[in-house]
């Protein structure tokens, strides 16, 4: 297992293909949020903003200022599709916050990936994932809707890309075994090693996300191999072995004399 990270360049030679049809921009932009391609719909906006201020409401620390809440991502552009998140981003200025910013990063990355796991929440058929993003913090996408002030703060433009799909479909195959090998360690009972690979290559799956919208933008293979995993559920199978594999790994099984504690107790 410990070559698994050696070299993200090493790819198996039996790759999984995946349909990238549905990446192609659109004419326009998703009609189920979107009126003539230049405002949001005022009731979504409403249920929006009101998901961003129970969130805002969930975090127990002193006040802050919200810098803007936008509306981000694929279905925030023309290349949405059927499996789009509604991108939910509250912006904030860390440093206000406290003065390592790196801390409060880690902070709301915690709070809000926990908001998003207890939470099914979907409009129009499309699930809401919140992001609290920094101020400071670059972001790569085309189009970002201010829902504070109903505008948009950098309006998508329709062109056509072009997408390496080889490079997608290798990365995203690679990373798919390396989440299945995550599974047949955990099905080993192999927990620590299950949580150890897993953690390795979610951080990982962050930096390699992160380096390629900063590089190539939101079509970049890394960007695209992201979203395949995430829409054929390799993401959250992820997520979920390793919550278990933790759990696995600090559980201690009831010895005899606590079996006939139990059993005297019923």
């Amino acid at each position: 297992m410990k070559n698994l990270f050696e070299n993200w360049n090493s790819f198996l030679n039996e790759t999984r293909y995946y349909d990238l049809s549905s990446f192609i921009p659109r004419d326009n932009l998703n009609p189920k949020f979107w009126i003539m391609d230049s405002r949001l719909d005022s009731s979504i906006r409403n249920k929006l903003l009101q998901i961003a201020e129970d969130f805002v409401n969930s975090i127990k620390i002193n006040s802050f200022d919200i810098i803007d809440i936008t509306f981000t991502g694929s279905s925030a552009n023309y290349n949405w599709t059927e499996y789009a998140d509604v991108d939910l981003h509250i912006i904030l200025d860390f440093k206000q916050i406290n003065e390592n910013p790196g801390f409060v990063g880690d902070f709301f990355r915690t709070k809000s990936r926990l908001w998003n796991i207890t939470h099914d929440i979907k409009i129009k058929g499309h699930e809401v994932e919140i992001y609290v993003q920094d101020l400071a913090e670059p972001h790569a996408a085309t189009g970002v809707y201010s829902i504070l002030l109903n505008r948009w703060n950098k309006k998508p433009q329709r062109s056509r890309p072009e997408i390496d799909e080889n490079q997608v479909n290798k990365k995203a195959s690679h990373i798919s075994d390396i989440i299945d090998d995550v599974e047949r360690l955990y099905h080993l009972k192999e927990y620590q090693l299950a949580l150890e690979t897993g953690k390795k290559l979610r951080n990982k799956l962050r930096n390699f996300r992160k380096c390629g919208l900063q590089r190539e933008g939101e079509f970049s293979s890394e960007n695209l191999a992201f979203k395949l995993l995430r829409r054929n559920g390799y993401l959250r199978k992820l997520a979920d072995f390793l919550v278990n594999s933790y759990d696995k790994s600090n559980s201690m099984p009831p010895g005899k004399r606590d079996l006939e504690d139990i059993i005297d107790n019923l």
